[in-house]
């Protein structure tokens, strides 16, 4: 893997729902979380259930508890999960580059799933 930083754009939380899927399949094996950080707007994307998971998810929904870009990169770097998926986030330029370089530092997948109409 080149790059541990990937930009998506999204239609709707189906495909959201599917991404997120093939990112765990890819991660199986390591036995580490997947890290989702969802909002408002992409709160309705169903994740796979307990049984159904083929790895560990966290869901952290950012409407509920504070996720500043920081916290993000921090975990990046730490190296605990396995990706890192963040749907929607509003992000400055300055915080993408941010965390696009821990991910690489850090060598953990970072998504930035972003839907069209955002």
């Amino acid at each position: 893997m080149n790059s541990w930083f990937e930009v998506n754009s999204i239609d709707s939380n189906h495909t959201a729902a599917q991404k997120i899927r093939l990112i765990q399949e890819r991660f199986k094996e390591t036995k580490k979380w997947v890290l989702v950080i969802t909002n408002d707007q992409s709160a309705g994307i169903n994740l796979p259930s307990f049984e159904q998971a083929t790895s560990k998810i966290l869901r952290v929904h950012a409407n509920k508890v504070s996720v500043k870009s920081h916290n993000i990169t921090n975990t990046l770097l730490k190296g605990n999960c396995s990706a890192v998926v963040l749907c929607d986030a509003s992000l400055s330029e300055s915080e993408v580059l941010s965390i696009e370089k821990s991910a690489n530092e850090g060598k953990t997948l970072c998504v930035l799933m972003q839907s069209k109409t955002h």
